[in-house]
């Protein structure tokens, strides 16, 4: 149970600023979600802002390149890459800002292969 609570508050502490509130509800479902992670405000390195979305300041153009290959990968795909970038961008800013310009293909065969590790 210890490391089960300890891999909770590692998750916690890595997903914590890209929380976003759902609108899920016990008249929806039996089990609701009261919140989920922004996997592309991760992948951009870009904590939501208290006041919510409209409190952002719009996306670059580069962001919104990079946004718009990140939602043509696959769902899991989107997880590994929104987790790698989190971690490389907290590793190294130089190479996280070199990784996000690589083709889609290319930024996924880094985080299969664990480059922030590295």
């Amino acid at each position: 149970k210890r490391a089960q609570y300890a891999r909770y508050l590692d998750w916690l502490e890595e997903n914590r600023p890209y929380l976003s509130p759902t609108d899920e509800g016990l008249c929806a479902t039996s089990s609701p979600h009261a919140c989920a992670v922004n996997l592309s405000a991760k992948y951009l390195n870009r904590k939501p802002r208290a006041g919510g979305p409209e409190d952002a300041p719009p996306l670059t153009e580069s962001e919104k390149g990079c946004l718009a290959c990140f939602s043509a990968a696959q769902p899991e795909e989107r997880e590994l890459l929104a987790h790698f970038s989190c971690k490389l961008h907290e590793k190294d800013p130089l190479r996280w800002s070199e990784w996000i310009r690589r083709p889609l293909e290319k930024q996924i065969r880094a985080a299969r292969g664990g480059e922030a590790d590295r």
